[in-house]
């Protein structure tokens, strides 16, 4: 018979937003599921890292938490710059499935994307998802990461 504190822990889920990953890859270990966020924002199946970040990122991820549910958004394609639609998009699209948090390994100086950024974060937030993103490098502020409600 399992205890109650045993019964109430469960498998955190992750989302990582970034350029795919390779599921198969032997540090990573598979995925619960995934999409694709084009830069207009529209979704696609397409999850697979043809660049290699984020499935470096999700190798981190499995090696400090191994037994977490990695779910994959896809934001990147063949370079590491993509839209604030489609960035956001995945932000809101990973709260919609259930994640605990949302990691992004990325960031913007824009100015101009702060409100848009800030409303997604608040979306994600208002589902129970926690967002973690660089804050500051170098002293240069990156969004989402120094915004209020993401742990930078």
């Amino acid at each position: 018979m399992r205890s109650v504190r045993e019964a109430s822990v469960r498998t955190p889920r992750i989302a990582i937003v970034d350029s795919g990953v390779h599921a198969d890859h032997p540090h990573v270990g598979g995925v619960c599921g995934g999409v694709g966020v084009g830069p207009d924002g529209h979704v696609t199946t397409d999850i697979v890292d043809v660049v290699g970040h984020g499935t470096a990122v999700a190798a981190v991820v499995r090696e400090k938490a191994p037994d977490a549910d990695i779910y994959v958004v896809k934001i990147f394609d063949r370079v590491l710059s993509t839209s604030i639609e489609a960035l956001c998009r995945g932000i809101e699209l990973a709260a919609d499935v259930s994640v605990d948090v949302i990691n992004l390994s990325l960031g913007t100086t824009n100015e101009a994307h702060v409100d848009r950024l800030s409303a997604a974060v608040a979306y994600a937030s208002a589902r129970g998802a926690l967002v973690v993103s660089p804050a500051e490098h170098q002293g240069v502020r990156w969004r989402p990461g120094s915004l209020p409600g993401v742990v930078g």
